[in-house]
């Protein structure tokens, strides 16, 4: 229940005044008596307890009104209960899945380039990376396969082209190499060797199908199992030499042959492709590449 409620009026305070009480839940009504405004009415003090709602009827006592007829009404009303909410159900949404992204073809055909001075140069194609030397300038079109972002200088070829990307061509479906099925009794050993002499520096890719399976920059060798098939070139470098051997040669002998020679600068070969055939099957192919540094071309 609640406790108490003060009866006052802005112009009647301090004046007499009879205040009749009706509760809003009982047909009765209570004559509080003569009292001075403001009032502080304690309902709980009357038998039985009340509470504060109902109706106010305040009867103020003085010459302004004769016979108490100018009555003032207060309401009192008790508060409405606030309803409790009903939780609402969240429908579940589906969750759409998120389609992968289409792969992108970064392989183009056709790739133009503003030559202005002419050399080597590399890019990447689905076998590996690609030499080309370029010996016109101007305009030229690269006709195969390759991704246009890998295009670049052809290090570590010494004469490099010098060039502008124009533009990179049209989407291609770049091939890959197909895996040459390896019949029984048809490989054959590739034994290869790298030295650098005289105080050379230099290094050694071997290439097998296109790919680089041995890399060295000191003088090493080992053996690697070819089949039928397979292709083998190789790619030599030789730093520039000093005094008293300037001379840089770059060279291998075997089953390729070939050298490149330069004083007070580098040399680089990349060779021609030697193809295993079916008459090496059971053999040793012998390649040994070079780095020396001389006092001429070996």
């Amino acid at each position: 229940m609640s406790n108490s409620i003060i009866i006052r009026s802005v112009n009647y305070d301090g004046e007499q005044a009879n205040i009749l009480f009706k509760p809003d839940n009982d047909d009765v009504v209570i004559n509080l008596g003569n009292v001075t405004l403001p009032f502080l009415f304690q309902p709980s003090l009357l038998i039985p307890q009340r509470e504060i709602y109902g109706t106010y009827t305040i009867l103020v006592l003085n010459d302004e009104c004769p016979n108490s007829d100018c009555p003032n009404i207060l309401n009192v009303f008790r508060p409405t209960p606030t309803p409790t909410p009903t939780p609402s159900v969240t429908p579940t949404i589906p969750v759409t899945p998120t389609p992968s992204p289409t792969p992108v073809n970064a392989y183009t055909t056709g790739a133009t380039l503003n030559v202005t001075d002419s050399g080597w140069i590399k890019y990447t194609m689905a076998s590996g990376s690609t030499y080309q030397f370029i010996a016109s300038t101007g305009i030229i079109t690269l006709t195969n396969c390759l991704d246009c972002s890998t295009i670049m200088v052809g290090i570590p070829f010494a004469d490099l082209a010098n060039f502008t990307i124009l533009g990179c061509g049209s989407s291609c479906t770049p091939i890959s190499p197909t895996p040459t099925p390896t019949p029984t009794g048809s490989t054959a050993t590739l034994a290869w060797s790298f030295t650098e002499g005289n105080g050379a520096d230099g290094y050694m890719d071997l290439y097998v199908n296109g790919s680089v399976i041995e890399s060295r920059s000191n003088t090493s060798n080992g053996t690697y199992t070819v089949n039928v098939g397979d292709t083998i070139n190789v790619q030599v470098f030789c730093d520039t030499c000093s005094e008293p051997n300037t001379y840089s040669n770059a060279y291998c002998i075997g089953i390729i042959n070939d050298a490149a020679c330069a004083n007070n600068t580098s040399s680089s070969i990349f060779t021609s492709i030697y193809t295993v055939v079916s008459g090496d099957v059971g053999t040793t192919l012998n390649l040994a590449t070079y780095a020396v540094c001389d006092s001429g071309c070996v």
